[in-house]
């Protein structure tokens, strides 16, 4: 049946029936999903009657890009697919970006994502059996979301919805000790290295250089301290002009911008070039000095709306509080065992440690991420996701690791 893709403020007769139901169900005190013993439904979803119309309308309002989308690029090669590099461990969210109805779970609604791997070939479901379940999880806005990412994930992901394609990624992955660490200046550019600078194959016509990232934040306040980023290798056409060689491949005159380096999709023609195969991704420690800036402490209540109905600043009781506030919470202790010679990784369990300021301590002792490395001969040092990483473990490692950014330990 053709979806009627009119405007969505002509669309209400289309969505009365659904969310007169999803008001029944509200208004008996159960969730659209089921009976909640404890919790209305607009506790349970988080909707009241404006926010379903307002999700209702943006439903159907994707569903006419959609379709636009569709009309403007029939006949013409497919332009919705993304190359991304991951580094090992990150946790990889990939869209699908598809059209989806309030209150409705992707999966129940034909929302289904294939891969192929490169080390493998040929298509497969994701998650492929129960076991993966637990490291690929498809949420409810249809995305598959990746823990702890791994080389073997390289590949082609693409998801559909009833069918019809909706995005494609290929992503590949790259070893976190495969990086070289560079710093922003230096005097001595043999123990300090300097970034590598761009490469002209002129018998090519092809560039290698690398891309950055944006700077992470500084990890101190008030006193000289240290922030990253982090290039990955890129390849691209040098005078669009000529053909290139060994081989011409459509996908680099497709991204101007170029692709990087280890991408699933470079030829091995091209991603087997010395100067390509070779140019490891580098990790830039730059100098930095910033003011500590203190804010009193503020505590926003809301309604049910998101509404801010009190605010209370430090040291002030809530009218609307009944319970004591509770103390900040306990710092999170976790024991690791590792055998003598065994890599050991030390993650921040912060959702954001990745882009917060963190610094790491061995017991009452700061580590200077800096110098571990060159200290302990790349033996131990802090990779782009602040992980602390211990190549091979020795006995007098042991000890209590800290990590802390300027409001938390």
């Amino acid at each position: 049946m053709k979806l009627p893709f009119r405007p969505a403020t002509m669309m209400l007769e289309k969505i009365m029936i659904p969310f007169l139901q999803a008001s029944r169900a509200m208004l008996s005190g159960q969730s659209v999903y089921g009976p909640s013993p404890n919790q209305s439904a607009v506790q349970v979803i988080g909707y009241n009657y404006t926010n379903l119309l307002r999700y209702y309308k943006m439903y159907y309002e994707c569903l006419a890009v959609k379709k636009k989308f569709y009309e403007d690029t029939v006949g013409e090669p497919m332009t919705n697919i993304q190359d991304i590099m991951f580094q090992g461990g990150e946790r990889v969210v990939l869209e699908c970006h598809a059209c989806l109805p309030p209150l409705v779970a992707a999966r129940s609604y034909g929302v289904r994502w294939m891969r192929r791997l490169m080390w493998k070939g040929g298509f497969e479901d994701v998650p492929a059996n129960e076991k993966e379940a637990e490291r690929y999880i498809i949420n409810d806005d249809g995305d598959l979301v990746i823990l702890s990412i791994v080389n073997t994930d390289s590949g082609m992901y693409t998801c559909f919805k009833h069918g019809a394609h909706e995005s494609t990624y290929t992503i590949g992955v790259e070893d976190l000790g495969d990086r070289l660490r560079v710093f922003e200046t230096s005097d001595d550019p043999i123990k300090f290295p300097l970034p590598k600078p761009a490469v002209s194959l002129e018998k090519f016509n092809l560039q290698v250089s690398s891309t950055w990232s944006e700077w992470t934040e500084c990890n101190a306040c008030s006193v000289r301290g240290q922030r990253k980023r982090r290039g990955v290798c890129n390849v691209k056409i040098l005078d669009d002009r000529f053909q290139v060689k060994p081989k011409d491949v459509q996908v680099l005159r497709d991204f101007p911008g170029g692709r990087a380096c280890r991408s699933a999709l470079l030829p091995p023609a091209i991603s087997q070039l010395p100067e390509v195969k070779d140019r490891k991704t580098e990790l830039m420690i730059g100098y930095c000095q910033v003011e500590c800036v203190t804010k009193a402490a503020v505590m926003q209540y809301t309604d049910i709306n998101g509404k801010v109905v009190e605010i209370v600043e430090k040291g002030r009781k809530s009218l609307r509080r009944e319970t004591i506030p509770t103390g900040p919470p306990k710092v999170a202790r976790t024991a690791v065992y590792a055998s003598i010679g065994s890599r050991v990784i030390l993650q921040c369990p912060h959702k954001d440690a990745r882009t917060l300021a963190i610094r790491w301590q061995n017991g009452s002792i700061l580590i200077d991420e800096l110098t571990i490395n060159i200290e302990t001969k790349g033996r131990v040092y802090v990779d782009f996701n602040n992980q602390l990483v211990i190549k091979a473990a020795w006995k007098y490692d042991r000890n209590t690791y800290r990590w802390a950014s300027s409001s938390r330990v």
